[in-house]
């Protein structure tokens, strides 16, 4: 799927934005379209950071699509190990 990045952004054609702090998930929703508006950290400790990212996704791309994340990957990572174990047995 090619998508066209415009060079420009009107914030008025952003119909939603999402924050993220695994780079799994932006990558996931940034396959399906959505644009990386910004980074912010947080310091949470004397030498540690959280990163975030800011995505949003543009009005003209119609309904918001939204990637599977980290855990909801995890937890169907976990189902299919117990249907493979339950099926040996």
């Amino acid at each position: 799927m090619t998508t066209t990045v415009p060079t420009t952004l009107d914030l008025q054609d952003i119909a939603e934005v999402a924050t993220f702090i695994s780079a799994r998930e932006v990558n996931r929703h940034l396959a399906l379209g959505w644009l990386l508006l910004g980074l912010s950290s947080d310091q949470h400790s004397e030498h540690g950071y959280t990163m975030k990212y800011h995505l949003g996704w543009r009005r003209s791309l119609g309904e918001t699509k939204r990637a599977e994340s980290d855990m909801d990957v995890w937890l169907n990572e976990q189902d299919k190990a117990v249907e493979s174990a339950q099926e040996q047995k």
